[in-house]
């Protein structure tokens, strides 16, 4: 029976210290980019050399979009309690949340941007949007 009650104790604790992504950040299909232009986004006229890959672990990569690794990892962070993510040292307050995109705060320019999933943006030339 002490053993059970210890299995039990020792599962919760795995699963309460698992990274949760109330973002949906770690979407192993969506790859996303960070913009703060006022333009519109779409893929003929912005130029991403890389993109956010993040993970459960609580880290990220920036990638190249050829899968070549840009830098190396960093640290990620979603407080929902007070919405800010964290990515590194960069402070962001998530505004507003979407199947493929997330408004947020720059806290440090105080400027809004917006976290894209690059996979969705329209071309140009794309009549379906």
């Amino acid at each position: 029976m002490k053993s059970k009650i210890l299995f039990l104790m020792i599962i919760f604790v795995i699963i309460s210290c698992k990274k949760r992504d109330d973002l949906g950040l770690t979407n192993p299909t969506k790859r996303w980019v960070y913009f703060d232009s006022y333009r519109k986004y779409d893929k003929d006229s912005m130029s991403f050399l890389t993109y956010l890959k993040f993970y459960n672990n609580g880290e990220c990569v920036n990638l190249f979009f050829d899968e070549s690794q840009y830098n190396g990892c960093m640290e990620w962070n979603f407080t929902k309690s007070d919405s800010i993510l964290q990515i590194s040292d960069k402070r962001l307050l998530v505004l507003k949340i979407y199947k493929d995109s997330i408004i947020v705060k720059d806290l440090k320019y105080q400027r809004k941007a917006v976290m894209l999933n690059w996979n969705i943006l329209p071309k140009k030339n794309d009549t379906s949007n």
